[in-house]
């Protein structure tokens, strides 16, 4: 991902750990909040990943960790349907989920974008 303008820094949004001794689901489900600190559009999320392997031994392609010399790990574009126009001082939530079945895994995943115009409003609205 060389053509990107980086809104934010990112972000954790899941964590495994191996071996799954304790048998744990691997199902995952979170929720990541981004500010907008800039009027932007986006069309998808970059996503990154890196590993303990071992003690201190860490494999990443998070830009500001990366492993010097890694270049077999690429990050991995999470694209949204439709670019979605941003405006300064709104907040997206990022909705991340991890499911499996019988059948294998994958993920699903939407944005949600709150406009604090809109939010303050709303919030007018209901206190009237």
């Amino acid at each position: 991902m060389r053509s990107i303008c980086p809104l934010a820094n990112p972000k954790p949004v899941f964590t495994f750990k191996h071996p799954n001794f304790d048998r744990t689901s691997n199902v995952r489900s979170n929720i990541v909040m981004f500010n907008v600190d800039m009027n932007s559009e986006i069309m998808g999320f970059a996503g990154y990943f890196e590993a303990q392997l071992y003690g201190n031994i860490h494999l990443s392609i998070v830009p500001q960790t990366h492993t010097r010399g890694l270049v077999s790990w690429f990050p991995a574009l999470i694209p949204l349907r439709q670019p979605q126009r941003l405006q300064r001082g709104s907040k997206v939530l990022f909705h991340m989920n991890r499911k499996f079945d019988e059948q294998g895994v994958w993920y699903e995943w939407f944005c949600e974008i709150q406009n604090h115009i809109l939010l303050l409003l709303e919030a007018m609205i209901v206190d009237c």
